[in-house]
């Protein structure tokens, strides 16, 4: 009877084991996803598409809600400005777009390069 118990109860560990989250997703990189290891890859709108992120996030941390107040220390590189699509207290999306026709959606799940067709 214990052996059978034993079974039945690391069956179901490893059950509940598959159904973890994992640490990492491998995704396209025009999807939604965290920056990239390799920031070296990243161009500079791109790049203060993810300081847009990270201090977006790093406000609503600090006072939980998001907010735009949180973009004032972050720096733009000329050329290259933030718009406010929609903003909640939960949800928010910002465009960040350079001189060029390189544009990025900014939402709490990451960056996504608005010239793909991803949605």
């Amino acid at each position: 009877m214990n052996a059978r118990l034993g079974l039945t109860m690391m069956i179901a560990v490893m059950l509940l084991a598959s159904c973890a989250p994992a640490g990492y997703r491998v995704v396209e990189r025009d999807a939604l996803t965290g920056p990239p290891r390799d920031l070296s890859v990243l161009s500079e709108v791109e790049r203060t598409a993810w300081r847009v992120w990270l201090a977006m996030e790093m406000g609503r941390m600090d006072v939980g809600r998001y907010d735009t107040s949180a973009l004032l220390d972050v720096t733009l590189p000329q050329g290259a400005r933030w718009t406010l699509v929609t903003l909640g207290t939960n949800t928010y999306v910002l465009r960040v777009d350079g001189t060029g026709s390189e544009t990025y959606d900014v939402r709490p799940e990451g960056v996504r390069d608005t010239r793909s067709n991803v949605p």
